[in-house]
């Protein structure tokens, strides 16, 4: 079956597939595709579109989700930014005590605190003062326009629905950075 899908996307880009096979030793396959030599335009934007090194970026990463947890740590080491994560908000806002960030990556619906709570702590606390102005990007699989609109509304400076695409991300955060 993989191979007649593979064979028909192939003919599909005019390519050509090739099989050799030698008893005993097993079966190879190729194939032989023409592309255009892209132009230096569009070379260029590809250039701009590229995940950079976060290296020496410190990101608090607040989210319940354990697989979430593991796949925002994983992007993050891939980007050489030092991260920490948190469970939630409560725990969000004892790690900001004595811990410095760049940028907070916030999931809105966690237990204990939710997002948005969490980010009223940090923008109206006394406690908080040293963080008060911290960037913030919600990550939530919420899409809704209301949801985006209430992220914005709250004082958190940017928005990204889950599954995240990675490119977004990365430039959200280089661009908050500074």
């Amino acid at each position: 079956m993989g191979l007649t899908i593979t064979k028909h996307l192939v003919q599909l880009i005019n390519g050509k597939i090739k099989l050799e096979s030698e008893e005993g030793k097993g079966t190879s396959f190729s194939i032989d595709v023409e592309f255009e030599i892209a132009k230096e335009e569009i070379l260029k934007e590809v250039e701009q579109d590229v995940e950079e090194n976060l290296k020496g970026y410190a990101i608090l990463v607040v989210e319940d989700n354990l697989v979430n947890q593991k796949v925002i740590g994983q992007i993050l080491k891939n980007w050489q930014a030092n991260y920490c994560i948190s469970n939630h908000g409560g725990q969000a806002l004892d790690l900001l005590k004595d811990n410095d960030y760049d940028l907070i990556l916030m999931d809105l619906q966690m237990p204990v605190l939710d997002g948005f709570e969490t980010r009223k702590k940090i923008r109206n606390n006394k406690n908080y003062q040293h963080v008060k102005n911290i960037p913030i990007i919600a990550l939530t699989a919420d899409a809704f326009v209301e949801t985006k609109n209430k992220v914005f509304k709250n004082q958190m400076n940017d928005y990204v629905s889950k599954p995240f695409n990675r490119l977004e991300l990365n430039t959200k955060i280089k661009r908050l950075v500074k």
